[in-house]
Order: structure tokens, then C-alpha cells, then sequence
């Protein structure tokens, strides 16, 4: 018998598998980002619940035919690697002091500078650049997600930024494996919580 976890992740699958908009553009990427958006406040559980492994999960994720169709159109959109020249950072009304300017260097702080009680926060804010793979052929998941999903956190007007990732090391995490790894690696305990230590 499949334990919570593994039931949360094998219903996510089957919505992912769901295609309810065959005919519509970028379906997959849509469909993708409308299940993730759908079940962000989800849980895997109470505190204490029995947890699946890394390679469980992996083994589940890899029998989903929605990653396994934008695989084969869009691979690194799924396993990588990261298109290093080709990054999109979107800009939104909210950037109001940025606007239409160039988002250069000097207008962020990178994580081994900013304050050490940020860095080893889940969510750290304040300093970096979250950036989104466009696919091949149409936009960026983010992009497609302020679409779908517009509001008042993500004011118009938007502008979308193509940068080009250049500094080393660039560390890839494309499975549940390489994430338990990645924080096994640089891991902090927050709360009795581990997270990143992102510095």
C-alpha cells in the first residue's frame, strides 16, 4: 500500500496527466503551470507523517507523460542543462524603481554579501535574481504563470529581460536526488527545519 506522501505525489501526476486543453498553445507548459499553481498551498502531511524517499519520488515523477512530452519537445526545460545564455527576468509594476531600465549588476546584492540571518532563510529576499527558462518555442513558465494567474502582487506594466548567465559554479537540480544532496551539501537548520544556506 502507497503511504500520504506518495499519494499527494501520484495525484499531482495524474493532474499533470489530465490534458483538459489539447488544442491550446504551449498546452503543456500551460496545463504544468495551472496544476503547480493549484496545489501550492498543499502539505505533504502533518508534522511527523512517514516522508517518501528521494528515489521513490524520482521513480513516480519519471512516469509522468506531461514532463516526458515537454521532455521530448524542450529537454533542458525538464532535466537541463540550464541555458545559460538564453534567462528571462521579468519585471513587473511592482519594480516600479527599476522600470524600463536595464536590470544591471549594481542594482543587486548577491548571497554571499547579503545579511547572514537571510541567507539561511527558506524564501530569502532582498538580494539575487530569479530568472525563468523560456522554452524553445514561446515563453518562460513565469511568464505563462503571470498570464494565467494575473494580480495584484504582479501589476502591469511588465517587462521581460533576456540575461545571460555567466558565473561559475552553476549547481543543477533537476531530481528529488539532487536536491536531498544539494542540502545534504549546504544545508542550515532553522527552526528545526533544514533549508539552503544560500550564501
Amino acid at each position: 500500500m502507497i503511504g500520504g506522501p506518495a499519494q499527494i505525489l501520484l495525484r499531482r501526476i495524474s493532474e499533470l496527466d489530465d490534458d483538459q486543453h489539447p488544442d491550446e498553445p504551449d498546452r503543456d507548459l500551460r496545463h504544468f503551470v495551472w496544476v503547480m499553481q493549484s496545489c501550492i498551498d498543499g502539505s505533504m502531511g502533518p508534522t511527523g507523517s512517514a516522508v517518501i524517499t528521494p528515489a521513490e519520488s524520482d521513480e513516480l515523477v519519471d512516469s509522468c507523460q506531461l514532463l516526458a512530452r515537454i521532455s521530448m519537445d524542450d529537454r533542458p526545460l525538464v532535466d537541463g542543462p540550464l541555458r545559460q545564455g538564453r534567462q528571462h527576468w521579468i519585471a513587473t509594476g511592482r519594480h516600479a524603481s527599476l522600470g524600463a531600465e536595464v536590470p544591471t549588476p549594481a542594482r543587486f546584492v548577491d548571497a554571499g554579501r547579503a545579511p547572514d540571518g537571510q541567507r539561511s532563510q527558506p524564501n530569502p529576499t532582498g538580494f539575487g535574481l530569479y530568472t525563468s527558462t523560456p522554452a524553445r518555442r514561446g515563453d518562460s513558465m513565469w511568464r505563462i504563470y503571470l498570464d494565467l494567474f494575473p494580480s495584484e502582487m504582479t501589476p502591469w506594466p511588465w517587462y521581460v529581460w533576456q540575461l545571460e548567465s555567466r558565473r561559475q559554479p552553476i549547481v543543477e537540480i533537476s531530481s528529488a536526488t539532487d536536491w536531498t544532496r544539494f542540502v545534504e551539501a549546504y544545508g542550515r537548520k532553522t527552526e528545526g527545519l533544514v533549508f539552503p544556506d544560500w550564501g
